[in-house]
């Protein structure tokens, strides 16, 4: 499927518009098309466009924006929707009524109606899911329904930068210490493997890659650290539990050093 786009009517693609055939069962809530262009050549306030899927004509949407109509239901909304149906389901409809909202924002319009039919079929959960709501109002024994025309995108709202920088953990050190440079290990822990009472020369900071670990630093309150946490543990501070996970634990773990240390660990007896 090629990226959809929304063309008037010309008079190369005028033939395929004429010959696009709903699903079966939708020509009792629609118009065809052939019908709608009759109808906007002597309408002048007419919108006629197609959907074009490539060269092919997928779709078919005619609006109306006559904002001195006597009725206000019709100053600028919907007339008629056509989908092929060899191509519903695949956002075609709602590209088309997108497509319109542009314009109705181009033209200063803030609210745009449709009309539709009830019954079994019908476009009804279609038009309610893009947030057209029942004025209560029924006109030529048809629905009449309302929605405001969302405003445009603000483009800085949605540009993500390609680089993005996240603080998950700030540790202050303790005991500060010229640290002239970080040994990484990568550590793996057994399934429901306890690592014991433990305590380092030096403070740890590491992540977990993949499984999960059950954490305590004696005292604390025991936490799980899955894959993506991160975790502190202070230099001297007696770690009571560092046990592997249903699944085991990998994580890395950074030990910073001076130039006369080597990270060590020690297990108390108690």
């Amino acid at each position: 499927m090629a990226p959809l786009t929304i063309a008037e009517i010309t008079e190369e693609n005028l033939d395929a518009a004429v010959a696009l055939k709903l699903a079966p069962g939708q020509e009792r809530f629609v118009a065809p098309v052939v019908a709608s262009i009759a109808q906007a050549y002597v309408t002048p306030t007419a919108w006629p466009r197609v959907v074009l899927d490539g060269d092919d004509v997928v779709g078919f949407i005619m609006g109306n924006f006559d904002p001195g109509n006597e009725l206000e239901a019709f100053r600028a909304g919907i007339w008629r929707l056509n989908v092929a149906g060899t191509a519903q389901g695949r956002g075609v409809g709602r590209f088309a009524i997108e497509a319109l909202e542009v314009e109705a924002r181009r033209r200063g319009v803030a609210r745009i109606t449709v009309l539709w039919e009830e019954g079994e079929g019908g476009p009804d959960g279609f038009y309610r899911r893009l947030g057209f709501e029942p004025t209560g109002e029924v006109l030529f024994g048809e629905i009449l329904a309302a929605k405001d025309v969302p405003p445009e995108p603000d483009p800085a709202a949605t540009r993500r930068d390609p680089v993005s920088r996240v603080v998950v953990q700030d540790a202050v050190l303790a005991h500060p210490v010229t640290v002239t440079r970080i040994e990484t290990r990568r550590i793996s822990i057994e399934p429901n493997v306890a690592a014991g009472l433990h305590v380092h020369n030096g403070p740890v900071v590491g992540s977990i890659e993949r499984g999960s670990a059950i954490y305590q630093v004696e005292g604390g309150e025991p936490r799980v650290l899955r894959a993506g946490d991160v975790f502190y543990e202070p230099q001297g501070a007696r770690v009571s539990r560092f046990d592997g996970g249903r699944d085991g634990v990998t994580f890395l773990g950074h030990f910073p050093v001076t130039a006369e240390d080597e990270p060590t660990i020690e297990f108390p007896e108690a």
